[in-house]
């Protein structure tokens, strides 16, 4: 026993092959079965699908990114349309603000009219200014003097009219 456990001199040693009984079903090399590359090419294929996924979904992800930012960029554009369209109507707010208070002062003033106070010496009546001229003119040269001041002579039938520019 003793020759047993003592240490194999390297010149002493000899080389051993066992058979093994071969596996059920079939075996291919390396001793492999079918079943076992069965299970090596349904690995595969699953990696396979899922890298094509993981590639499909960083395609559509890009995609939905560019629109995300094209969005945002039309919602910038449609912010700042609202902001000037804010700002404008807040001038024509004020335009119009003033406009009726610039009326009022007309109607506070005698003149009714929506045009521009009666020049000084005419007279405001139903809306037209009135010049009255107490110089005796022919029609012609009335006609004249009317087109000097940028008016039109009328003849005035109105009882309240003629009244009306009396008593202004």
């Amino acid at each position: 026993m003793d020759e047993a456990r003592h240490s194999p001199n390297p010149s002493e040693i000899t080389a051993l092959r066992a058979e093994l009984p071969p596996q059920q079903g079939n075996t291919g090399q390396w001793g492999q079965t079918s079943q076992d590359k069965t299970w090596k090419y349904l690995c595969f294929f699953v990696s396979l699908i899922l890298l094509l996924t993981v590639i499909i979904l960083s395609v559509i992800l890009s995609e939905v990114l560019k629109r995300t930012q094209q969005v945002q960029e039309k919602v910038l554009q449609l912010n700042e349309k609202v902001t000037q369209g804010l700002g404008d109507a807040g001038h024509d707010r004020d335009f119009i603000r003033s406009e009726v208070f610039r009326q009022m002062k007309a109607v506070l003033a005698g003149n009714e009219s929506s045009c521009e106070p009666c020049p000084l010496d005419w007279k405001f009546f139903q809306g037209s200014c009135y010049f009255f001229s107490l110089d005796n003119l022919t029609w012609t040269q009335a006609n004249d003097s009317c087109v000097q001041k940028q008016a039109h002579l009328v003849i005035i039938n109105s009882r309240t009219e003629q009244v009306g520019h009396v008593e202004s």
